[in-house]
């Protein structure tokens, strides 16, 4: 099932009033005053789909630069939910989280600096890129950078997935089928992806060398136009040189597992 059949199907529709309007309601002038034409009932076509909703993410950015440390971050600020205390807490939520890696990195920094072996500014970054923002998913990756000495900095991503209709955060089970084998499933076209990869990659089976299958406590996911996004962080199934591979498993490949 491809993400654009999915969401004309009018996926997610709770809470989307349907419109009736009656029509051929008056008397035929030869029928008795007894005798009434049928009434015929139409449904609006458009709105059986989802109430569109108008979700905004506005950039908040946060510097900082000392001789200790710099801070770089750019925060997402969402608006557009009706429920405003689920809108507060997710701002929120981004905000302390953000709050808490930026002031562990000055902590750091300051810390050293005291001890007399700063040799360079430690750095906290973050960024944000909206993966999806259509009628029915937000789908936000927050990306984590920090520069705390060596040879190199470290970096991790954070996902956000909300039902758009019924404003909630989305965990996997959400979205799969409760009585379906779904982390097989996954498991198996994750493996197929990265079996592809390394067929076609200089490194071959080498490749990602720590992978073993993923668990629903470590599977991280985002919820994409294309597909399912896979993704895993640095050193989680290779060595820091691979990166932070991600896959986009198409939606049709999961089908009878998902309940989008």
């Amino acid at each position: 099932m491809t993400y654009s059949k999915w969401q004309k199907i009018g996926l997610l529709c709770l809470g989307a009033a349907l419109a009736v309007s009656v029509s051929g309601c008056s008397f035929d002038q030869t029928t008795t005053q007894n005798q009434q034409e049928p009434v015929e009932i139409e449904v609006s076509q458009e709105q059986t789909q989802p109430i569109a909703k108008k979700i905004a993410v506005e950039a908040e950015p946060i510097n900082e630069d000392t001789v200790a440390y710099t801070v770089e971050v750019t925060l997402p600020v969402i608006s557009g939910f009706s429920d405003q205390a689920f809108e507060t807490s997710l701002n929120q939520g981004i905000k302390d989280a953000a709050n808490d890696f930026i002031e562990a990195i000055k902590a750091m920094a300051l810390d050293v600096q005291e001890d007399g072996y700063l040799t360079s500014p430690y750095h906290a970054g973050i960024e944000y890129t909206v993966l999806n923002n259509s009628d029915s998913y937000l789908s936000v990756e927050l990306f984590y950078n920090e520069y705390t000495g060596g040879a190199h900095g470290n970096y991790y991503s954070e996902y956000i997935n909300c039902d758009v209709q019924n404003e909630k955060i989305l965990a996997l089970k959400d979205i799969m089928k409760p009585d379906e084998p779904y982390m097989k499933v996954l498991n198996e076209a994750i493996t197929e992806a990265i079996e592809k990869e390394r067929s076609e990659s200089e490194y071959g089976e080498e490749l990602h060398p720590w992978y073993e299958g993923v668990t629903e406590e470590t599977l991280t996911f985002s919820i994409q136009e294309e597909g399912l996004g896979i993704h895993f962080q640095p050193y989680e199934i290779g060595p820091y040189a691979e990166g932070a591979p991600s896959y986009v498993i198409p939606y049709e490949k999961l089908s009878d597992v998902l309940s989008l």
